[in-house]
C-alpha cells in the first residue's frame, strides 16, 4: 500500500508541475540582452552559449546588445544581464511578462545567479533541459538581496567537485584555499633550517614551528608569489596555523613578542598581520584553538580574521543565551570580534563514528546559521563528511548551500525539490522518509552526538522497523527504475545495507537481528550473507572505501562479517545468563549485555561489539549455577594504543570471594590489534565468580573488553 501511494504521488506531483510549450507561455523564445560593458558583455555570452546549448531548436535563444536603436525581438522574451561592483547587493531580480532583468555584483554570483535562470526557465518551458545540474534554489520574483555569509562551503564530496561548487555559489578548499588547516607546515619541511621549527624547553622540535622566524615569513612569501600570485588576479585564502599539539615555540624573538608555553598567538597573530600587508589582496585566518585560543592584543587587518570552532555547541537544537556551552560560545565571539569583523565558523553536520546511516541534520542546522548570522559571523565551514560518500550527500550540499545563503529559506521544499528532480521515479520515498527522520527528531528537541555508533543512532533518531520498511521499499523499486536514476539510487541503496548491517549486529536477535538463540549458541541467519555480497557492490565506487572519519574501511567490516558468517554460530555458557557490574560505568554503558550477547567484537572499530570502561578497575560478578560443564573463561581485548585502548594490566579471578587465579600482562596473548586469554577454571567447585580487570598505567588507558566466554575445552 505504502508503494502504490508512492507512486501515485509521483505521478500526481509529474502531472502539476509538468513543463509547457512556448504558445502557452506567450513568446517564441528568449534574447539575451546586455549593458555596454565587457563584464556584463561576457556573462551574457556565458548565459546565451549555455541555455542554447540546452535548447534543442538553437532558434529560440538570440543574443543582442541593448541600444538605443534596436529593440528586442517581437515576440521573444528579453533576459538582460549586467554585472557591476557598483551594486549594492549580491543580486538584484526583475521579472515581467516581456523581460527579465538580472544584477549581479559581481562575477561569482553572476554564475550562481545565471544557473537559477536556466533552471527556472527549464521547469516552465521544455525546450530547454537543465538536467545536468541540481534544480534551482530560488523563484525568479521581484527581489534584491544580499547572501547571509560571505563564505559558505558544506564540506561533502560533491562540493568538492571543481565545477560543481561555481553552480551553487559555495567555496571549497581545493580551490579558494592556497594553505588549509595544519598544512603551512608542508611548505617548510622541505628546508633544512632548524630556526625553522620551534625551540620547546631549549631544544629544537620539528613537530611545531617558530612563527617569528624570518626565514619562514620569506619561504610562505615565496610560496604564496611562486603558486596564487599577488592576488590582483585572484584572491586566495591561507590559513596560518600551528600543528596540531600544545607545543609552542618560546625562543628570544617568540618570547618577545608575547609567546608563553602555552600561548603561542603573540607569534602567529604577528606573522598574519606581516602576510596581510604584504598581500592586500589576498586573506589570512589564524585559528581560535588549542595554543591560539586567545586573541591576540591589535586588530587584524581588513584581509585578515578567524576561524573558530563550534564543536562544543549542543547540535541539532536550537540555541540561547541560558546554555552554559553557548554563554562561552558567545562570550569567544565576542573577545574576537574586539580586534577583527572577519569571523568564520568550522560547524559539523555528520556523524563521524558513521558516514553512511542517514542522519538528521538540516532543522537544526538552519537554527544554528540563523543564529551565527544574529550574532555577527560572517562566513561558515560546515564540515561533512568530506571526501567520502554519505547517504543523501547531494541532497545536503544543495540543501545547506541554500540555506548559508539564506537562513530562511524552506528546508522541507528544497529536499523535496532536489529528490524528485534527481529521482524522478523514488524521489518521492526519498523525500518523505528523510524528512520523517528531520521532523521526528526535531520533535525530541534533543542534540545529537557527533561520535555515535548504531547503539547512540537507535537510542536517539533512528528506527529500526521504520527505517527496514524504506529499505525494503528502495529495494522494490529498483527493478522498474532505469538510468542514471538507477545508478543513484543504487549507490543509495548500497550504502544503506550497511545500515541493514548495523542494525542487524547490535540487535543481535529477534525480527532485524542477525542471529537466532538455540541453547549456548547464536547461529547466524542466513539471509545476513545476501546483504553482506550486497554491500560488497562498495568496490565499484571509489569514495566509498571508508564509513567514518578515521578511515575503518567497508572492505575490513565486510571481512568481519564473512569469517563470522564461516563460523556459522558462537558458543557461550554465559549467553543470556545475568552479569552483575560492580564498577561504575562509563556514560552510555551502563547495561554490560555487550559482554555475553553472543556477538564477537569487530577488531577495527572500538564501536563494533566491545564494553568500554575508563574507570580505576573492571569488576563482573556472575553465578556458576548453569556452568556446572564449563572449564575455561576466555577473554579479549582491543589493544590500540593510539586511541589509548589497552589490555589489562592484570586479571584477577575470586571464587565465592577468595582470591583463585591472577592473570598478569604478559600472559595475556597480543594478537595485531587484539589481545587475549585462556583461563582454566573449573566452574563446578563455586557458586560464584567474580573478574577484576585493572587498566594499564598511561595517560589514556581505556579497557575494551568483548565477550565474557565460558566454554567446555
Amino acid at each position: 500500500m505504502w508503494l502504490f501511494n508512492s507512486r501515485f504521488l509521483i505521478v500526481a506531483l509529474i502531472l502539476v508541475t509538468a513543463p509547457v510549450f512556448s504558445s502557452e507561455l506567450g513568446f517564441k523564445g528568449y534574447v539575451v540582452s546586455y549593458s555596454d560593458d565587457e563584464k556584463s558583455e561576457r556573462w551574457a555570452n556565458y548565459l546565451y552559449n549555455h541555455l542554447s546549448n540546452r535548447a534543442e531548436d538553437k532558434t529560440i535563444v538570440l543574443l543582442q546588445k541593448v541600444s538605443k536603436e534596436k529593440s528586442i525581438k517581437r515576440g521573444y522574451k528579453s533576459l538582460f544581464i549586467q554585472v557591476s561592483s557598483g551594486l549594492q547587493f549580491d543580486y538584484c531580480i526583475q521579472n515581467s511578462a516581456e523581460q527579465l532583468d538580472i544584477r549581479a555584483q559581481n562575477d561569482r554570483s553572476a554564475l550562481w545567479i545565471i544557473y537559477q535562470v536556466i533552471g527556472n526557465i527549464s521547469i516552465e518551458d521544455n525546450r530547454i533541459n537543465a538536467a545536468d545540474f541540481p534544480p534551482p534554489m530560488i523563484n525568479l520574483s521581484n527581489s534584491c538581496k544580499n547572501f547571509d555569509f560571505e563564505y559558505r562551503e558544506p564540506h561533502f564530496a560533491p562540493n568538492l567537485q571543481t565545477d560543481f561548487a561555481p553552480i551553487l555559489g559555495t567555496n571549497n578548499v581545493e580551490t579558494d584555499w592556497g594553505i588549509w588547516g595544519h598544512n603551512v607546515s608542508r611548505i617548510v619541511n622541505k628546508y633544512e633550517d632548524e630556526n625553522l621549527y620551534a625551540l620547546v624547553e631549549g631544544k629544537r622540535v620539528e613537530s611545531q614551528l617558530c612563527f617569528s622566524s624570518p626565514q619562514f615569513f620569506e619561504h610562505i612569501r615565496y610560496f604564496i608569489i611562486d603558486n596564487y600570485g599577488r592576488g590582483d588576479e585572484t584572491s586566495n585564502y591561507f590559513m596560518i596555523s600551528p600543528q596540531d599539539n600544545n607545543l609552542v615555540c618560546t625562543c628570544s624573538e617568540c618570547s618577545k613578542l608575547g609567546n608563553t608555553s602555552s600561548n603561542a598567538t603573540p607569534a602567529v597573530s604577528k606573522l598574519v598581520l606581516r602576510l596581510s600587508e604584504h598581500f592586500p589582496d589576498h586573506r589570512f585566518y589564524m585559528t581560535a584553538y588549542r595554543t591560539t585560543a586567545s586573541p591576540p592584543t591589535f586588530k587584524l587587518p581588513k584581509n585578515s580574521g578567524v576561524f573558530i570552532s563550534t564543536i562544543k555547541l549542543p547540535k541539532g537544537i536550537k540555541l540561547n543565551k541560558k546554555q552554559s556551552k553557548t554563554s562561552q560560545f558567545l562570550n569567544q565571539l565576542n573577545e574576537w570580534r574586539s580586534i577583527t569583523d572577519n569571523i568564520y565558523l568550522w560547524d559539523y553536520a555528520a556523524n563521524y563514528d558513521d558516514y553512511l546511516t542517514p542522519i538528521p541534520v538540516l532543522f537544526g542546522l538552519q537554527q544554528h546559521l540563523q543564529f551565527f548570522k544574529n550574532n555577527g559571523v560572517k562566513g561558515v565551514f560546515i564540515n561533512g563528511s568530506g571526501y567520502d560518500y554519505s547517504s543523501f550527500d547531494g541532497m545536503k550540499t544543495y540543501v545547506i548551500a541554500a540555506l548559508m545563503m539564506d537562513t530562511q529559506a524552506n528546508v522541507e521544499e528544497l529536499c523535496r525539490r532536489y529528490f524528485v528532480s534527481e529521482f524522478p521515479v523514488s524521489g518521492n520515498l526519498l523525500a518523505n522518509y528523510y524528512l520523517s527522520l528531520e521532523q521526528n527528531y526535531a520533535e525530541k528537541n534533543k542534540a545529537y552526538n557527533l561520535y555515535g555508533g548504531m547503539r547512540d543512532n537507535l537510542k536517539t533518531y533512528l528506527d529500526a522497523t521504520k527505517f527496514i520498511t524504506f529499505y525494503e521499499a528502495v529495494e522494490t523499486l529498483l527493478p522498474i527504475i532505469r538510468g542514471e536514476e538507477w545508478n543513484k539510487l543504487l549507490k543509495l541503496y548500497t550504502t544503506l545495507t550497511f545500515t541493514r548491517l548495523q542494525i542487524a549486529y547490535t540487535t543481535t536477535t529477534g525480527k532485524w537481528g542477525y542471529g537466532i538463540v538455540n541453547g549456548n549458541k547464536l547461529i547466524v541467519k542466513p539471509e545476513i550473507s545476501e546483504y553482506v555480497n550486497l554491500l560488497g557492490r562498495y568496490v565499484a565506487y571509489s569514495d566509498m572505501a571508508n564509513y567514518d572519519e578515521i578511515g575503518n574501511t567497508l572492505e575490513e567490516y565486510t571481512a568481519e562479517w564473512n569469517a563470522l558468517i564461516a563460523k556459522h554460530s558462537f558458543q557461550n555458557a554465559l549467553l543470556g545468563e545475568k552479569i552483575e557490574l560492580l564498577s561504575k560505568p562509563d556514560e552510555g554503558f551502563e547495561s554490560v549485555s555487550l559482554l555475553n550477547d553472543g556477538t564477537p567484537g569487530f577488531p577495527q572499530d572500538y564501536l563494533q561489539g566491545w564494553y568500554l570502561f575508563s574507570g580505576d578497575k573492571l569488576q563482573l560478578q556472575f553465578s556458576t549455577t548453569n556452568l556446572q560443564n564449563t572449564n575455561t573463561l576466555r577473554l579479549r581485548f582491543l589493544n590500540n594504543p593510539r586511541q589509548g585502548l589497552l589490555s589489562p594490566e592484570k586479571i584477577e579471578i575470586l571464587a565465592d570471594g577468595k582470591p583463585l587465579k591472577m592473570i598478569a600482562s604478559n600472559k595475556i596473548k597480543i594478537v595485531g590489534n587484539t589481545a587475549s586469554c585462556d583461563i582454566d577454571i573449573d566452574f563446578s567447585k563455586m557458586k560464584n565468580v567474580v573478574i577484576k580487570m585493572t587498566p594499564k598505567e598511561a595517560k589514556k588507558s581505556i579497557i575494551a573488553c568483548d565477550e565474557v566466554q565460558i566454554l567446555k575445552l
